[in-house]
């Protein structure tokens, strides 16, 4: 099996600014992921493959064999399988490098960081709820002719599926907002739709420490500006963007939560998309960024209005 997924990633085309390595290895996944996965490869089999195709594959086989076109009906078979699973992996791995998603989970993992168990929650709950991040479901597999497939990578997140999660948060508003317009209000509707939602994956939503709802909001401020960012430069840019967010949040509502970050977004777009042309317009002054940088980290998290915007 760690053969043909390794095979699969190699079809796998990420961006060229982006270097990947083969890291899904028995002795560096978590258990209960490597087992997830093998139950998504599962799935997609059952989804994807017809019984038909396989019997007119067989029936090809063995006619190849017969003509003597094929020197090994075993040999042949096994070639045919071992498409077959890497062609189904891939598919399986496409949602999971979507914005790099594994590749930082898994130096998370590596490094050990103190949300590492916050981490793998929010990636195993992530993955087992197909309506938040669905198999890469093209149509039936009906040839086994392997070819590239690009990941889309529209920028390096450091929370699991975070661009899935502020989908979700954002078609939730969106109906929110129809009947209520009072900031407060929206957050709290929002938090209580992500409980009653009954499942383990928007229960995180309400439940994220500090550090992980940092990764979040630097995560869908890179996302929703990725064409301001390159993925060379966005780091120092996105971390100043984060902070002001995060400094709105405070001011607005009185604390961090994921509801209320997206809250926060949704009303108050126009104002933050305000502050990323104007920390854009200084991207080459390097000690313009320090210090707004050193500003942001000195200040208060219930800083004055008038200090956001001096």
């Amino acid at each position: 099996m760690q053969r043909l997924i390794q095979r699969a990633f190699f079809y796998l085309e990420f961006p060229s600014s982006f270097s990947s390595l083969f890291e899904l290895k028995a002795d560096v996944v978590p258990k209960e992921i490597q087992d997830l996965m093998i139950a998504k490869l599962k799935l997609v089999l059952v989804k994807n493959i017809h019984v038909n195709f396989i019997i007119n594959e067989i029936k090809k086989i063995v006619e190849q064999v017969i003509k003597r076109s094929q020197p090994s009906f075993i040999q042949a078979y096994q070639t045919f399988v071992d498409n077959l699973i890497i062609f189904a992996w891939i598919r399986v791995l496409l949602p999971l490098y979507e914005n790099c998603y594994l590749q930082v989970f898994l130096f998370a993992i590596k490094k050990k960081v103190d949300s590492r168990q916050e981490l793998i929650n929010i990636f195993v709950a992530s993955v087992e709820n197909e309506a938040l991040v669905p198999l890469f479901d093209e149509d039936k597999i009906t040839d086994l002719e392997l070819h590239v497939w690009k990941v889309k990578v529209c920028y390096k997140a450091c929370f699991p599926f975070s661009w899935n999660f502020h989908m979700w948060c954002l078609d939730k508003l969106q109906i929110i907002s129809d009947d209520n317009d009072k900031v407060l209000e929206t957050c709290a509707l929002l938090k209580s739709k992500s409980d009653k939602d009954g499942d383990d994956v928007f229960l995180t939503l309400n439940q994220c420490s500090r550090e992980i709802c940092e990764f979040y909001t630097k995560d869908v401020i890179c996302g929703k500006f990725h064409a301001y960012f390159s993925m060379e430069e966005s780091d120092q840019i996105a971390e100043i963007l984060k902070d002001i967010v995060l400094c709105m949040v405070q001011m607005v509502i009185g604390e961090d939560s994921i509801p209320s970050i997206e809250t926060v977004l949704y009303y108050f777009e126009n104002v933050i998309t305000k502050y990323v042309q104007l920390v854009f317009l200084f991207k080459d002054e390097t000690v313009v960024i320090s210090e707004i940088r050193e500003t942001l980290s000195n200040c208060e998290s219930t800083m004055p209005l008038e200090q956001l915007i001096m």
